[in-house]
């Protein structure tokens, strides 16, 4: 019933079509149609007063032009980097929806190189004029993006 969100296994999604309220001579859509989604807007399920806790969808995407509602669940953490990223998402298609990044790099920091970066990035990723007929530094963007990763400051900013 669930499908796989892009690369991430923990993340399920299952799509079906919206309600409708229905006139004279209106056809009524029995299945999503992913095909011609658009996000219109998306409500996160957790906070929503009166809901079941008991509840499986965590996230609901919605486009009521193609009359199709998307459903996502998955781990707390990456629920909440995607609804962090889902702003930037608005009237993009499913197909790059769900290709999202959810990992937390110096390249989608906001606070990276301020005053709330770890220092370690600030010291090895100084832009320092080159010197002719000196190495070059190599730096280590697998460290940087790991210290990204942990780090209590680390704020999307978006595409």
């Amino acid at each position: 019933m669930f499908e796989q969100f892009g690369n991430y296994r923990d993340i399920k999604w299952h799509a079906c079509a919206a309600g409708q309220a229905i006139g004279m001579n209106d056809k009524i859509q029995t299945s999503p149609n992913l095909e011609l989604f658009r996000l219109e807007y998306f409500k996160d399920l957790r906070r929503q007063p009166g809901i079941d806790k008991t509840r499986t969808y965590e996230i609901m995407l919605i486009d009521n032009r193609s009359k199709t509602n998307i459903f996502i669940d998955g781990p707390d953490n990456l629920i909440d980097r995607m609804i962090e990223r889902l702003p930037y998402y608005k009237d993009k298609t499913w197909v790059e929806i769900q290709n999202m990044n959810l990992e937390k790099d110096t390249l989608t920091c906001q606070n990276v190189f301020s005053e709330l970066c770890d220092p370690w990035i600030s010291d090895n990723f100084e832009m320092k004029p080159l010197i002719p007929g000196k190495e070059i530094p190599e730096l280590d963007i697998e460290k940087a993006d790991q210290i990204c990763a942990e780090c209590k400051n680390y704020k999307f900013k978006g595409m």
